[in-house]
């Protein structure tokens, strides 16, 4: 486990570096290059630091409690799902994030392993059965949310179905059983396509979309 371990601490050095090299690159050119180049380097920094978070899940709607162990009320919450419980060596870290007044903060567990968070994940409808108030989340960059934001309220103007996230990728689907399309970026809000004026909007399937896709 030892040495499981320092291989991811290991990659995430690797690709704290990518980020960060990315990061001069486009500071040296933006002054100077396109901005066709610049918004390309922005979005590679952006799906790198999305892929740095692809073992976070966040947990939303868990009271704030003085003193609070976030380990033992993760665990409660696995005992809750049948799910086995986290050692100390199991998570890489475990906080709360920061939330607007009069929010509850959501707490953020970094997995080690990638599967481990998958299995949480796959609770995700046992979640919404047992404990209706509680939602797990993968954690997005500002970046991304600012496009599934954007993805969902174009998506719901030319009548889809479905607008949803998987693993940090913004996908679009019209119909059950259609093609999806994926969204890299705010130019690629132009595939979402109104073919069919009189079609509505699924406000319901919209509403639930990221349980039903993911």
């Amino acid at each position: 486990m030892s040495a499981k371990y320092d291989d991811v601490l290991a990659n995430l050095s690797k690709q704290d570096k990518e980020i960060e090299g990315i990061k001069t690159r486009l500071a040296r050119v933006e002054n100077v290059s396109t901005e066709r180049e610049v918004m390309q380097l922005r979005r590679q920094v952006n799906d790198l630091e999305q892929y740095d978070r692809r073992q976070n899940l966040e947990v939303h709607g868990i009271p704030h409690k003085r003193d609070e162990c976030l380990l033992e009320i993760i665990n409660d919450l696995a005992r809750d799902l049948s799910l086995p419980l986290l050692t100390e060596q199991e998570i890489d870290g475990i906080h709360r994030l920061q939330s607007k007044p009069g929010h509850v903060p959501p707490i953020l567990v970094r997995f080690v392993s990638r599967r481990t968070k998958e299995n949480w994940q796959d609770k995700r409808k046992e979640l919404q059965d047992k404990k209706p108030e509680l939602r797990f989340y993968d954690n997005l960059t500002p970046q991304t949310k600012h496009l599934l934001w954007l993805t969902r309220t174009r998506a719901t103007e030319m009548g889809y179905a479905f607008a949803w996230q998987r693993d940090g990728k913004v996908l679009v689907r019209k119909r059950p059983g259609e093609p999806k399309i994926r969204i890299t970026c705010e130019a690629d809000l132009c595939k979402i396509v109104n073919e069919n004026a009189t079609g509505s909007t699924d406000a319901a399937l919209l509403a639930t979309d990221q349980q039903n896709q993911s």
